[in-house]
């Protein structure tokens, strides 16, 4: 019996600090997002311009979007997209006086006014 009373509050135990855990990680995981994001878009950018990465600058804050479809916002002539809700990005990058805005959702990050 006593076993088993152990068992419990060790389980009971184990769940709650899972749980707080699992909040910060989550809370960390999305500023990890937002950051990552930002990071490939300013390397797609240095590659585009031909400039080191380090003087590209984020202009303002990255804000949470949801797009109505998968273009991001950015819809190419002649492509089809799939008409779903997508949660992502929107953020501007400045370089030589020039601002560029990109969008990211699901891994992709698109510069949106080449």
């Amino acid at each position: 019996m006593r076993r088993l009373q152990c068992l419990v509050i060790f389980g009971f135990a184990f769940v709650i600090c899972t749980k707080f855990n699992w909040s910060a990680a989550v809370a960390s995981e999305v500023k990890l997002d937002k950051l990552s994001v930002v990071q490939t878009a300013r390397r797609d950018l240095a590659q585009r311009l031909g400039v080191w990465e380090g003087s590209i600058e984020l202009v303002g804050p990255v804000e949470e979007v949801t797009w109505p479809d998968t273009s991001l916002g950015c819809p190419e002539p002649s492509m089809s997209y799939a008409q779903v809700l997508t949660l992502g990005y929107q953020f501007k990058l400045q370089s030589r006086e020039k601002v560029y805005e990109y969008h990211a959702a699901k891994g992709v990050v698109k510069l949106c006014n080449p």
